[in-house]
């Protein structure tokens, strides 16, 4: 669950119902510890917190100039009240990174992450926070930050000055940096992770297959086929001869194989049945090894064998695991906007849409490589009627 609607930032234990507002404003003590401190973070809690007539403790850091001094000022205005103290960590050569809450009245709780006092820390980013609730573990978090809190600096009128001189000499080059680091991920992520552009209606259209009455009967014939492949490959020994070879391309479950270079592939059937042994014989090894079927050079290349077979032969292994790719499956990815990985080989893109798949299993319910593979022929058959 998360504080915010809409939040890729989780709390693990959050009570059904919780209102963070609502507990901040009628609390009796609040404690805030936070790396840095943005004003796009405040302005959420900000209402709750200067409104609440608690004893409050506000700490913030000033590692890598990251905290905003228009926090700082705002801080050092509601300290003025008794009721509230603020205070600036700056302890030389240490790095302060807590992201600790502790709240006590009407409930004694805290929350305890990875995520700061900023908008991306709350609601954005892909952050993880644990809820406490236990006295004895809310004793220690009250002690250290007590601790922490009696040896910061007092938030004054010089003590902000000078941070926010140094904060505005270095915040042109901390954006570009920060800019500059962004832009590397964003490459990185274009070259390892799969897009799927159309995400909520792929969802939305799995879902509603899962539910028809085409897919019980669909889902049951390709579980058959896959039975009816490890018979006729001999699976897992893969000691197959030129008939159980014939029949493997004869099961249309998991993709129709054209049988125009079954036979010149079966030449090679001591590099092919090797090559189908060491796939399946370690699943860690699999991008290595499928690599070393599909690429130019690679030491089971077969002229005629492409993912399509291979991706089906994974499948059946494993099909929990697995997801079988082919023709009908890119037709259908298409109509939903997917993307592959930018500049990968085509095991890596393999194996990216592979990790896609195990995200699109989980918020579709489709259990395994039968169920997604009957779900994207059922779309690409429209597709062609149309």
């Amino acid at each position: 669950m998360s504080l915010f609607p809409d939040s890729r930032a989780i709390v693990v234990g959050l009570p059904k119902s919780f209102d963070l507002l609502s507990e901040l404003a009628s609390a009796d003590r609040i404690r805030l510890g936070t790396a840095f401190a943005h004003w796009s973070g405040w302005e959420i809690l900000e209402t709750a917190i200067s409104g609440s007539k608690a004893e409050i403790f506000l700490l913030t850091g000033t590692s890598f100039f990251q905290t905003e001094p228009r926090v700082l000022r705002e801080w050092q205005k509601l300290s003025r009240s008794n009721s509230v103290k603020a205070a600036l960590h700056a302890e030389k050569g240490v790095t302060f990174h807590p992201k600790v809450l502790i709240v006590e009245g009407r409930r004694n709780f805290a929350i305890v992450g990875s995520g700061n006092l900023s908008r991306g820390g709350l609601q954005g980013n892909v952050e993880c926070a644990a809820f406490v609730e236990s006295g004895a573990v809310l004793s220690e978090l009250v002690l250290w930050f007590d601790g922490v809190f009696d040896a910061a600096a007092e938030l004054r009128d010089g003590v902000i000055s000078d941070y926010e001189r140094k904060w505005k000499s270095l915040r042109k080059r901390a954006k570009e940096l920060r800019d500059e680091q962004r832009k590397l991920q964003d490459d990185f992520a274009a070259k390892t992770a799969a897009v799927m552009q159309r995400w909520d209606d792929a969802v939305a259209a799995a879902k509603k297959y899962l539910k028809s009455s085409d897919f019980e009967a669909t889902y049951e014939s390709r579980k058959a086929g896959g039975k009816r492949i490890k018979q006729f490959l001999d699976y897992p020994a893969f000691d197959f001869d030129v008939d159980g070879w014939k029949g493997f391309y004869t099961v249309q479950a998991l993709g129709h194989l054209i049988a125009i270079r079954r036979d010149r592939v079966f030449r090679k059937k001591d590099k092919l049945q090797d090559g189908l042994k060491k796939l399946i014989g370690a699943d860690g090894q699999v991008p290595k090894v499928l690599n070393e079927f599909l690429a130019p050079r690679g030491k089971y290349r077969i002229d005629g064998l492409g993912l399509n077979a291979i991706s089906k032969v994974l499948a059946v292994h494993a099909p929990q695991k697995w997801t079988v790719h082919n023709k009908p499956v890119a037709k259908a990815l298409k109509k939903f906007g997917y993307i592959p990985p930018r500049g990968a080989s085509e095991a890596e893109k393999f194996m990216a849409f592979t990790q896609m798949m195990d995200t699109f299993k989980a918020a579709t319910g489709l259990p395994d490589a039968y169920a997604l593979d009957a779900f994207f022929y059922d779309v690409y058959s429209k597709l062609k009627s149309d």
